[in-house]
């Protein structure tokens, strides 16, 4: 979970803690990669009254080192947070470590930190919780749906988020993408994402999990391109296997925005 990371959409992956809970209802929860992930490391730190895994000085350090040499070099890198977990969950096991990352964040500039999280309602709050009245320049807040229910439920908050923080970015992760899912109307608005990735369920040894049907993906498409939102098809069926960055009509759509490429 460090450097080079193999998700495409970022450079690194990064995590201040392991451990996260389902939340009730949702089904882009039910077959959690992360949970099956550390169980296999034999970690029990799924659930709401699971011990979360915390890390060391020598962890931490890490995200200084790639911001240095991104320095360096002249360029900024981009780390996703977190893959293990969720940044906004409510745990009281994580709340210093949800504070040392913030003050990580500040001190890592020529680092894109690209937030995801299924737990969008808690953000406002526990930014202010940590005294981070002004959103942070290199921080880029994502939200998870993945189907039409949880898109409807969320995504009027995500953008509330992007209209009240000023050069606040956005971006939707739509998978594992389980449903057919409209978003032209937070796509048309003046507040719309900034980015939509979407993707099939992945089950373990990078198999195939529950069924996508491509239609839904080239729908999903089809609205990106309508209001000039960049899009991004990370992983689907061809043949009944997973694949990464399938084309999709003899087209790999990789597209990724400005603010990530510069």
């Amino acid at each position: 979970m460090g450097k080079d990371t193999k998700i495409e959409w970022a450079t690194h992956s990064w995590n201040p803690w392991f451990g996260c809970a389902q939340i009730q209802g949702r089904r882009a929860c039910q077959n959690c990669y992360a949970k099956a992930f550390t169980k296999r490391m034999g970690l029990d730190v799924f659930g709401k009254d699971k011990a979360r895994k915390l890390f060391g000085e020598r962890h931490w350090r890490e995200p200084l080192t790639w911001d240095a040499a991104a320095a360096k070099a002249g360029r900024r890198d981009s780390v996703f947070l977190m893959s293990m977990g969720d940044f906004f969950d409510p745990h009281p096991d994580v709340r210093a470590a949800r504070s040392q990352a913030f003050r990580l964040i500040e001190q890592t500039p020529h680092l894109v930190w690209l937030v995801l999280t299924k737990r969008i309602r808690n953000v406002s709050t526990m930014m202010r919780a940590n005294r981070v009245y002004e959103w942070p320049s290199n921080m880029w807040l994502g939200l998870t749906v993945g189907t039409q229910e949880d898109a409807d439920e969320d995504m009027y908050v995500l953008q509330d988020i992007k209209a009240q923080n000023t050069g606040c970015h956005t971006f939707v992760s739509v998978e594992p993408m389980l449903t057919e899912i409209n978003l032209r109307p937070w796509l048309s608005a003046l507040c719309n994402p900034d980015w939509v990735i979407c993707g099939a369920e992945s089950a373990p040894g990078k198999r195939l999990g529950r069924p996508l049907d491509v239609d839904w993906v080239r729908d999903l498409r089809r609205q990106c391109n309508l209001f000039d939102v960049p899009f991004m098809y990370k992983q689907g069926p061809v043949d009944g296997k997973l694949v990464e960055l399938p084309e999709l009509d003899g087209v790999v759509w990789n597209q990724k925005p400005v603010w990530l490429e510069g």
